[in-house]
Protein backbone atom coordinates (compact mmCIF):
# COMPACT_ATOMS: atom_id res chain seq x y z
CA UNK A 1 0.00 0.00 0.00
CA UNK A 2 2.86 2.37 0.82
CA UNK A 3 4.40 1.76 -2.63
CA UNK A 4 1.06 2.56 -4.30
CA UNK A 5 0.78 5.86 -2.40
CA UNK A 6 4.36 6.76 -3.34
CA UNK A 7 3.69 5.88 -6.97
CA UNK A 8 0.49 7.96 -7.08
CA UNK A 9 2.21 10.90 -5.40
CA UNK A 10 5.04 10.74 -7.92
CA UNK A 11 2.56 10.63 -10.83
CA UNK A 12 0.76 13.68 -9.42
CA UNK A 13 4.01 15.63 -9.12
CA UNK A 14 5.04 14.72 -12.67
CA UNK A 15 1.61 15.79 -13.93
CA UNK A 16 1.85 19.17 -12.22
CA UNK A 17 5.38 19.76 -13.51
CA UNK A 18 4.46 18.82 -17.08
CA UNK A 19 1.47 21.17 -17.03
CA UNK A 20 3.57 24.00 -15.66
CA UNK A 21 6.26 23.60 -18.31
CA UNK A 22 3.97 23.43 -21.34
CA UNK A 23 4.26 26.25 -23.85
CA UNK A 24 1.93 29.06 -22.89
CA UNK A 25 1.32 29.87 -26.55
CA UNK A 26 -0.68 27.20 -28.38
CA UNK A 27 0.45 26.15 -31.84
CA UNK A 28 -1.34 28.68 -34.03
CA UNK A 29 0.89 28.05 -37.02
CA UNK A 30 0.40 24.41 -37.90
CA UNK A 31 1.51 24.17 -41.51
CA UNK A 32 1.24 27.93 -42.09
CA UNK A 33 4.46 29.19 -43.67
CA UNK A 34 4.80 32.94 -43.28
CA UNK A 35 7.06 35.24 -45.28
CA UNK A 36 7.82 38.79 -44.25
CA UNK A 37 7.72 40.10 -47.82
CA UNK A 38 4.49 38.43 -48.94
CA UNK A 39 2.51 38.14 -45.67
CA UNK A 40 3.72 40.53 -42.99
CA UNK A 41 4.85 43.61 -44.90
CA UNK A 42 1.42 44.16 -46.53
CA UNK A 43 -0.28 43.98 -43.10
CA UNK A 44 2.18 46.48 -41.64
CA UNK A 45 1.89 48.87 -44.57
CA UNK A 46 -1.90 48.80 -44.47
CA UNK A 47 -2.35 48.99 -40.71
CA UNK A 48 0.73 50.28 -38.89
CA UNK A 49 3.05 52.58 -40.83
CA UNK A 50 1.55 56.03 -40.51
CA UNK A 51 3.27 59.29 -39.67
CA UNK A 52 1.57 59.47 -36.29
CA UNK A 53 2.34 55.87 -35.38
CA UNK A 54 5.29 53.63 -36.26
CA UNK A 55 6.74 55.40 -39.30
CA UNK A 56 8.88 57.91 -37.49
CA UNK A 57 9.90 58.34 -33.84
CA UNK A 58 6.80 59.36 -31.89
CA UNK A 59 5.11 58.07 -28.79
CA UNK A 60 5.18 54.53 -30.21
CA UNK A 61 7.81 52.36 -28.50
CA UNK A 62 9.51 51.52 -31.80
CA UNK A 63 9.52 52.36 -35.49
CA UNK A 64 9.17 49.82 -38.26
CA UNK A 65 12.05 51.12 -40.34
CA UNK A 66 14.65 49.84 -40.19
CA UNK A 67 13.02 46.43 -39.92
CA UNK A 68 15.58 45.41 -37.30
CA UNK A 69 13.88 47.68 -34.72
CA UNK A 70 10.55 45.95 -35.28
CA UNK A 71 12.22 42.54 -35.19
CA UNK A 72 13.95 43.37 -31.90
CA UNK A 73 10.73 44.66 -30.35
CA UNK A 74 8.64 41.64 -31.36
CA UNK A 75 11.27 39.16 -30.19
CA UNK A 76 11.84 40.91 -26.84
CA UNK A 77 8.17 41.71 -26.14
CA UNK A 78 6.20 38.80 -27.58
CA UNK A 79 3.45 38.74 -24.96
CA UNK A 80 2.91 42.53 -25.17
CA UNK A 81 2.85 42.41 -28.96
CA UNK A 82 0.41 39.49 -29.03
CA UNK A 83 -1.88 41.14 -26.47
CA UNK A 84 -1.87 44.38 -28.49
CA UNK A 85 -2.78 42.78 -31.82
CA UNK A 86 -5.36 40.47 -30.18
CA UNK A 87 -6.91 43.44 -28.29
CA UNK A 88 -6.56 41.59 -24.98
CA UNK A 89 -4.21 44.01 -23.23
CA UNK A 90 -4.30 47.66 -22.26
CA UNK A 91 -2.76 48.71 -25.57
CA UNK A 92 -4.73 47.76 -28.67
CA UNK A 93 -3.17 47.80 -32.12
CA UNK A 94 -3.81 49.07 -34.64
CA UNK A 95 -4.60 52.17 -32.64
CA UNK A 96 -7.87 53.93 -33.46
CA UNK A 97 -8.93 51.04 -35.71
CA UNK A 98 -10.76 47.75 -35.56
CA UNK A 99 -8.92 44.62 -34.57
CA UNK A 100 -7.07 42.96 -37.43
CA UNK A 101 -8.71 39.90 -39.03
CA UNK A 102 -7.88 36.63 -37.28
CA UNK A 103 -5.97 35.47 -40.37
CA UNK A 104 -3.67 38.52 -40.14
CA UNK A 105 -3.16 38.02 -36.42
CA UNK A 106 -2.26 34.36 -37.03
CA UNK A 107 0.30 35.37 -39.68
CA UNK A 108 1.86 37.98 -37.38
CA UNK A 109 2.06 35.54 -34.48
CA UNK A 110 3.59 32.80 -36.63
CA UNK A 111 6.13 35.24 -38.01
CA UNK A 112 7.16 36.27 -34.48
CA UNK A 113 7.20 32.69 -33.15
CA UNK A 114 9.41 31.73 -36.10
CA UNK A 115 11.96 34.41 -35.16
CA UNK A 116 10.68 37.53 -37.00
CA UNK A 117 12.77 36.70 -40.05
CA UNK A 118 13.37 39.06 -42.96
CA UNK A 119 12.32 36.56 -45.61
Amino acid sequence: MKKLKTFLSLCSIIGVISCATEKAEPDVCGELAVSFQTDIKPIIEASCKFESCHLEPTSAPYVMEPLSEFQDFTQNNQSKFFAAIEHTGGVKMPKFADKLPDSSIAKLKCWVLDGSKDN
